[in-house]
């Protein structure tokens, strides 16, 4: 039970936090969905002259409503990622406990050389 605890702690505690970009992001994404359906109903309800204008209008606005949840997936992925700095400072940490270890491993190969040599 405590490990599921841990687990669910570490969780919460890795959560990033939503910046202002992301909140940004988000808003445009929103505009961007919500001026493709109003478009969409402009089109619908009004008889354009041209029928080329009423397609690029529903082919804009479809592409712009296929792509906004894929762009809230990526800006989603970019947010969890850890920074460079982050990661640098993950692989020093393991580094420095590597070379521990291995100062252990060769004090102990000393020792063992010491006591066979006697």
């Amino acid at each position: 039970m405590s490990k599921l605890r841990n687990r669910r702690t570490k969780k919460r505690r890795n959560k990033k936090k939503k910046s202002l970009i992301d909140y940004g992001a988000y808003a445009v994404i929103g505009v961007s969905v919500v001026s493709s359906v109003v478009a969409i109903a402009f089109a619908a309800t009004m008889s354009l002259a041209a029928v080329g204008i009423e397609a690029l209008i529903y082919v804009g606005a479809g592409t712009s409503m296929v792509i906004a949840p894929y762009a809230i997936y990526q800006r989603k992925q970019l947010r969890d990622m850890d920074s460079m700095r982050r990661v640098q400072n993950k692989i020093r940490k393991e580094v420095n406990r590597l070379q521990g270890e291995n100062d252990k491993l060769h004090n102990n190969v000393t020792d063992l050389t010491t006591q066979v040599d006697r």
